[in-house]
């Protein structure tokens, strides 16, 4: 996917003449800023992650235990850089504050902040330091934030040209003052993964319900984290049907599965809203009779991969027809 950095403006961040000022000296090799935000004064990039396509767990609410964190699953490219401070001569706060009065003049629109006990006990622990995005994070050390690391975090969202760019900032230190400021910046630009679908035909999902019980259901495909069918999904559902009104004798299952990310129940009911939308529109627009089809979601019970890598997860958000 190539990075189109035409579809949004270059926001100036320059909330006082102490904030945000460019030095790429010492600077993590590879490493670069992001065209969208510019640096605090003097700090220098000591962690950098690019992905052209992955899931990025946004946090929409203060965790409240035993419960999750509570989120919104975004998908598109994400950008991971982790600046630090010259020095330990800059508080916190004065850090904090001077990106969130920037970020706001720039016009991203505060969507949740949060700090230490506000956010939850062991919040980012949970959301940045698990095992399937904590490569990202090692040189902000989130499993110690709220403990021995005082940290803020602050996101928003730009909507530019139709596009949605979502911006979350996590400001930390250790909280007895000796050590630099860490300054964790996300960068999410929403879009689609690009992919060659493969072809279904009325006779593959004959043969493999015949050998295996089960198809997957390929290019069948819905809006990011909604129920809402793709127009692009019209010819595989076209197929489906064709397949049902040729095996009159067929009674099946539509399942709905989802990748590991995320809360279980609200994948369940994501997974199961997906695969009802699919049983009404073969009942409505081809006819095909009610008592063939039910409709089930199982969230990620049952993955065909693991879910450690964007392709992976991928495979696993998919819509099956099971023989009953």
């Amino acid at each position: 996917m190539k990075r189109v950095f035409s579809l949004f403006a270059l926001l100036i961040l320059s909330a006082s003449s102490n904030s945000l000022l460019a030095n790429n000296k010492k600077d993590k090799k590879g490493s670069k800023d992001h065209p969208l935000v510019q640096r605090y004064k003097n700090s220098r990039i000591v962690g950098y992650n690019y992905t052209d396509f992955d899931q990025y767990d946004l946090v929409t609410g203060p965790k409240k235990n035993p419960d999750k964190t509570p989120t919104r699953s975004l998908e598109g490219e994400i950008t991971t850089i982790i600046y630090e401070t010259a020095d330990n001569s800059e508080s916190l706060l004065k850090v904090f504050r001077n990106f969130e009065i920037a970020f706001q003049k720039a016009g991203v629109k505060k969507l949740y902040s949060c700090a230490n006990d506000g956010c939850g006990k062991r919040m980012p622990s949970e959301v940045f330091g698990n095992k399937s995005v904590s490569g990202r994070y090692l040189g902000a050390d989130p499993w110690n934030m709220g403990g021995s690391i005082n940290y803020h975090l602050w996101n928003g969202k730009l909507k530019k040209d139709g596009k949605d760019i979502y911006v979350n900032l996590i400001a930390n230190t250790y909280n007895f003052g000796q050590y630099p400021i860490n300054i964790v910046l996300d960068v999410v630009e929403v879009a689609e993964m690009e992919t060659d679908l493969v072809t279904l035909d009325p006779q593959f999902i004959k043969n493999e319900l015949a050998t295996s019980g089960r198809v997957v259901l390929s290019g069948v495909e819905f809006d990011t984290d909604k129920d809402t069918l793709k127009s692009t999904s019209a010819d595989a559902l076209k197929v489906i049907a064709e397949y049902l009104k040729n095996n009159l004798a067929a009674k099946v299952y539509i399942v709905g599965h989802t990748d590991n990310r995320g809360q279980y129940n609200y994948n369940k009911d994501l997974s199961e809203r997906r695969a009802r939308s699919i049983v009404k529109l073969l009942i409505s627009q081809y006819q095909i009779d009610a008592a063939r089809l039910v409709a089930i979601g199982v969230a990620d019970v049952s993955p065909i991969t693991h879910n450690g890598e964007a392709d992976s997860r991928a495979k696993n958000r998919r819509v099956e027809m099971v023989l009953r």
